[in-house]
């Protein structure tokens, strides 16, 4: 379809949605530009900005050193669907990483053992207030794939209730 095609009203609306990508809710008036209207539709690329809005208040770990040094010297809890690498953080709020191997199969395999185990952290995080004192890394296993979703997140929420128990940060594992 061409420009010259379009109609005024979807020209105008046309308009609207170039200038509204960091607009997250249908409805709200954008006024950037000069622009003034209203948001029609959301497309794809509105919903992922705003999708990674709501994972920036998760605060999930970037840097491969964390992972790192977590992997050296975090303490380790074993449950059926992940391995979690854990260490007590002062001063700040602990980081979420999220980890896939390539043995646990190909990439769709291993984007969807992330978005169970990223979509469990983001569930906690909506429901609870708590505030996460520790640096974690979650290793997916191959058994996260048949576990329903509930048993994954029960696991998240026991994993969270053993490091505000365990006071002893010695360097040993402990299996489930």
């Amino acid at each position: 379809m061409l420009l010259g095609d379009l109609t005024e009203e979807q020209n105008y609306q046309l308009k609207c949605t170039n200038y509204t990508r960091n607009i997250s809710r249908v409805g709200q008036e954008n006024k950037s530009r000069g622009a003034q209207c209203t948001v029609l539709y959301m497309s794809t690329a509105d919903l992922a900005v705003q999708r990674t809005q709501d994972l920036k208040d998760e605060r999930y770990m970037k840097a491969r050193k964390d992972y790192v040094r977590l992997s050296r010297t975090g303490k380790r809890f074993f449950f059926d669907g992940f391995i979690a690498q854990a260490m007590p953080v002062e001063n700040r709020l602990g980081l979420v990483g999220i980890t896939v191997t390539k043995k646990l199969g190909n990439s769709v395999m291993r984007h969807r053992a992330k978005r169970r185990l990223r979509e469990t952290v983001r569930l906690w995080n909506k429901e609870s207030s708590a505030a996460i004192k520790y640096d974690i890394v979650l290793v997916a296993r191959s058994k996260i794939f048949s576990l329903e979703f509930s048993v994954i997140r029960s696991q998240w929420k026991e994993l969270l209730e053993k490091l505000t128990n365990n006071q002893d940060w010695t360097h040993e594992t402990t299996r489930h």
